[in-house]
């Protein structure tokens, strides 16, 4: 729910918060969804989000995720 929830922003997943809040990294707990979706998604040392240009497609890329 965390990350359907904040891929859904234009900020979306603040990778220190989650480490923070489930004691450990995004990396960790979805490497395959991440692996599966690198054309999809902005990925900075601080954010994980979909580009802007595939936000239409949210739904069908969060479903990587769950």
């Amino acid at each position: 729910e965390t990350m359907y929830l904040a891929l859904r922003t234009s900020d979306g997943v603040d990778r220190q918060g989650f480490r923070q809040r489930f004691g450990c990294p995004v990396e960790e707990v979805f490497a395959d969804a991440l692996n599966a979706l690198t054309d999809a998604l902005v990925v900075t040392p601080r954010h994980i989000a979909v580009k802007p240009e595939k936000w239409l497609i949210h739904d069908h890329l969060v479903s990587h995720f769950l």
